[in-house]
């Protein structure tokens, strides 16, 4: 049986899946930054919500703005797939369309891609597992596959691709799963929340410490703060209060009752990470279950105090006895003296011989009881007997430190294995309890070992009095809290060092540097900071692979510290920027210096996986005192300078100056309120007509685009055009003015005139795939003749991608479109290039032009270009041309035509009409005098 010509489409139409074909647009650098509708199907409507009729043609940010702030880069993943010609799939959220969909692309012709896509949000909400989603999307190709013959190998190896994508994805559950083991064991989780939208990410370990089902990673913070936390609102509060206005650390403790009834008690950390304009977007943190810790730690805190009540008691006990024997040695000295009444008394002695007999057995008994206490204790128990300068310590702790028990014998002993940074602070809170001013020793310190190692101990004990208030004994116990200490230090350190390269971040950054800068104040000294922006370097993320970036991340940050001094500080900022903070300096010279030092590093070669490249980097200088009076201010005001650096070329240095503020500020401004009019399409066309010196006619109208903002007001299109190129928004505007500029076009033409069009080309639109495409469908849109349009380039522009150029040009030629080459002699002015270009015109630059009044080498310059040129059979245009002597000149050197104020300046599309009936003749008489 034959198959009709729509039977494709009528598969593709009541296809289940969504289905859009699409080119992509990318940006001089020939990165994707938009991609345009060609085709879509029913269920591409029913799952979207955008309806066929107004999509096709148009660009995804022309229909969503928004989707760049979608949760994934669209652009970027289609882009991967048009450019490379690899197909790619995913399972994604898409903010903008609040649904999730299976995404699956391929490309049928390199800058073009297929999208074939499910909502699958119902699926996920029933938390399907992903091995059955799978295998209905293989079930669902196969189907298809049978109905598109003509796609099977495409089917095929989108099969393979998913086959690839579920051993990944096992591998990537594996490791998951590796990470929720150490969680799990550590009983320690990891969050972020963002502030913008106050969702809530948390691995499994948090969930579970928070006994919450993990159906989704992603909840609101409403939903914990639900929790019965206890305190925990109050706290989080004014811990992130005190984070936000003080960059105090946020480190909180509370406790949750647990479902089985029981209190539980958390710690939680976090850092925040804030966006380049300085306000906060994200608070990055662990979780950490602490129950057993601090069951731990209270249960031996409770022994410990048994302990030492006990002691006490047995103190107490010693005293009374010691008391009791001053009384009864006071009474027999006194029997003595009196010896006669002593032998009356003898049976009043005997009693009180044996009385005393017995108060020596329970000091005896006493001592042996505080003797075994000090040999079995564990924990380390201690006593100071004040009156001899004797410091007893149990002897396993002896034992632990390494020593032997007569090692440590005395007050001065215990002061010597004291780690020298802490003995202040354990001196001081000794005094401050034994002169009665705290109710007891207890303090943090560390003790080192015998073998140069250090274990913390939280030593806590009191003081005994005689009763006339003098001390006689001090006695307490130690507590190891090494493992403690050990852990808290490395979540510290995590939460203000980079994941990847272990430098300093954000964070820990703002904070030293604005210690640094009151201790620079004191000394009447400088500081700098330095931004480092690393050029292209997304080019190495998309061609080589994030895990090659993230090496070559490691590797500048190991370059970067063997320059850095000690007293300075390198910090990774986020991505590919680091910044350096540089203390103690005398002048900008010797910051310049340095950062010569940096550049000439990370200019030497990268090798890693086989490849071999370069990377430059572009550096901002901010001073202190000069440039800001804080931290915050001086790291804005480096990363402004670091802008300009690469808005002059790249691979530069550059230091804050006050006008780059301004400067960035009027750009932004300026790309905003740009967005604005392109949405809006509030750009106007001015026409500037091209006179032929043979007839005296109108060869041509140049069309020059012209803006005016409500509140910026006029703007030159050497502000905004340059603005438009870096935001990506040449390629839209520039098909704006192709089409107006056709439409123009065939309004001129309406009788029987025949005048061109030209239209400038920015070099970013040469590089967009379907350009050839665009111009085609642009001419048969507006009904516009292609032998009336002429496209015009720079040198510049056609010279940077002369063979693609070439290629595009001799097809459009073949239709009839002209070519014409501008601003000839500002570039590189190679007649042998001006053989292999396929142009019909070549405008000779208004420099040339502009002394041609006068005497000078532009005259010999001119006449030589316009023989030479027509040699090639190509048409000349001299632009620029003001006064008569300028015309004359040019009239003799035979050049073809002219444009310029003299004939008339750019004017609004209905003068553009009347001047078709003005009479040029009159310029063709005026000769050289």
């Amino acid at each position: 049986m034959e198959i009709p010509d729509n039977f494709n489409r009528t598969i593709i139409e009541n296809m289940i899946g969504g289905f859009a074909l699409h080119s992509i647009i990318t940006d001089e650098n020939g990165r994707p930054i938009d991609y345009r509708y060609m085709e879509a199907n029913k269920s591409f409507e029913k799952y979207t919500g955008l309806k066929r009729e107004e999509i096709i043609g148009r660009t995804i940010l022309e229909i969503v703005p928004e989707i760049d702030e979608d949760t994934i880069s669209w652009i970027q993943f289609f882009g991967q797939v048009a450019l490379t010609g690899i197909a790619n799939s995913t399972e994604q959220y898409s903010k903008v369309f609040k649904r999730w969909y299976r995404v699956n692309s391929y490309c049928p012709k390199i800058g073009y891609f297929a999208v074939i896509f499910m909502d699958i949000t119902e699926l996920r909400e029933k938390t399907e597992d992903l091995n059955v989603k799978n295998n209905d999307l293989s079930l669902l190709l196969e189907e298809q596959t049978m109905l598109l013959s003509d796609l099977e190998k495409s089917q095929a190896a989108l099969r393979m691709k998913n086959e690839t994508l579920e051993k990944l994805s096992k591998e990537l559950r594996k490791n998951e799963e590796r990470l929720n083991n150490a969680q799990r064991i550590a009983k320690v989780g990891n969050w972020e929340l963002d502030l913008k939208t106050n969702m809530l990410w948390g691995s499994e370990e948090a969930f579970h410490i928070y006994e919450i089902e993990r159906t989704t990673p992603v909840v609101p913070l409403a939903r914990v703060k639900e929790l019965p936390l206890g305190d925990y609102k109050n706290i989080s509060e004014q811990a992130f209060d005190k984070l936000l206005k003080e960059n105090v650390p946020y480190d909180v403790r509370y406790e949750m009752v647990s479902e089985d009834g029981f209190n539980k008690y958390i710690r939680s950390m976090a850092a925040l990470e804030r966006g380049k304009n300085g306000n906060p977007v994200k608070l990055i943190g662990i979780i950490q279950d602490i129950t057993e810790d601090i069951l731990h730690e209270r249960e031996l805190a409770k022994k410990n105090e048994e302990l030492s009540s006990l002691y006490e008691e047995i103190l107490a006990s010693e005293e009374e006895l010691r008391q009791q024997n001053e009384v009864l040695f006071q009474k027999n000295e006194e029997i003595t003296g009196l010896y006669e009444e002593l032998t009356a008394q003898e049976e009043e002695l005997k009693a009180n011989y044996e009385q005393l007999n017995e108060n020596m057995d329970k000091l005896k008994k006493s001592e042996a009881i505080n003797s075994l206490i000090l040999e079995t204790a564990a924990e380390g128990v201690w006593q100071y007997d004040i009156s001899t300068d004797t410091y007893t310590i149990s002897p396993r702790f002896v034992k632990a430190l390494g020593y032997q028990f007569e090692d440590i014998k005395s007050l001065t002993d215990i002061i010597d294995i004291t780690h020298p940074d802490d003995r202040e602070l354990a001196a001081f809170n000794f005094n401050e309890h034994f002169q009665g001013k705290t109710d007891k020793f207890d303090c943090e310190y560390r003790l080192m070992c015998k073998d140069g190692s250090c274990l913390w101990v939280r030593s806590a004990g009191k003081v005994l009095k005689h009763l006339d208030g003098r001390p006689y004994v001090m006695a307490g116990s130690f507590l190891d809290i090494t493992k403690l200490k050990e852990q808290q230090l490395k979540l510290e350190h995590m939460a203000y060092h980079d994941m990847l390269t272990d430098l300093p971040n954000r964070s820990l950054f703002l904070f030293e540097l604005d210690k640094a800068l009151k201790e620079t104040a004191w000394m009447c000294k400088k500081l700098a900071v330095i931004f480092i922006d690393l050029d292209n370097f997304k080019d190495v993320n998309d061609t080589l692979g994030h895990s090659t970036g993230d090496l070559l991340l490691k590797s500048m940050a190991s370059r970067l510290k063997e320059h850095i001094r000690k007293q300075d500080m390198l910090t990774r900022l986020g991505g590919d920027e680091f910044a350096v903070m540089i203390r103690d300096i005398d002048s900008e010279e010797e910051v310049y210096e340095f950062c010569l030092r940096i550049k000439e590093k990370v200019l030497e070669p990268f090798e890693f996986n086989g490849y071999r490249f370069n990377i430059s980097p572009s550096m901002g200088i901010s001073m202190y005192p000069n440039n800001a009076a804080n931290g915050e201010e001086l790291l804005k005001n480096a990363d402004t300078a670091m802008y300009r650096s690469k808005s002059i070329g790249k691979n530069t240095i550059q230091f804050y100056q006050d006008f780059m503020r301004k400067d960035m500020l009027r750009r932004l401004s300026i790309e905003s309120h740009l967005r604005n009019a392109l949405k809006k399409n509030i750009f106007t066309l001015h026409y500037q007509p091209q006179i032929c010196l043979k007839t005296g006619t109108i060869r041509a109208f140049e069309a020059l685009i012209r803006w005016t903002d409500e509140e910026l007001g006029m703007i030159s299109p050497s502000e905004f055009i340059p603005v438009a190129e870096s935001a990506g928004l040449i390629v839209p505007l520039g098909e704006w003015i192709l089409k107006e500029a056709c439409k123009e076009a065939k309004r001129l033409n309406s009788g029987q005139n025949k005048i061109l069009m030209s239209v400038n080309i920015s070099a970013v639109q040469l590089k967009q795939l379907d350009f050839v495409d665009l111009v085609k469908n642009t001419l048969k849109e507006t009904g516009l003749k292609p032998e009336l349009l002429e496209l015009e380039v720079t040198e510049t522009t056609l010279i940077s991608s002369f063979e693609t150029t070439i290629s595009m040009f001799e097809e459009l030629r073949k239709i009839g479109v002209k070519i014409s080459l501008d601003d000839f002699g500002t570039g590189y002015s190679s007649l042998s290039y001006l053989k292999k270009l396929p142009i019909d015109t070549l405008k000779i630059d208004k420099s040339f032009i502009k002394d041609l009044d006068k005497e000078c080498i532009e005259k010999e310059i001119t006449e030589s270009i316009v023989a030479l040129v027509h040699k090639l059979n190509i048409e000349v245009i001299a632009e620029g041309v003001e006064n008569g002597k300028q015309l004359a000149y040019l009239m003799q050197c035979n050049c073809d035509n002219i444009q310029g104020f003299l004939i008339s300046k750019p004017v609004p599309a209905i003068s553009a009409k009347e001047l078709l009936n003005k009479n040029y003749m009159a310029y063709i008489g005026v000769q050289v005098s």
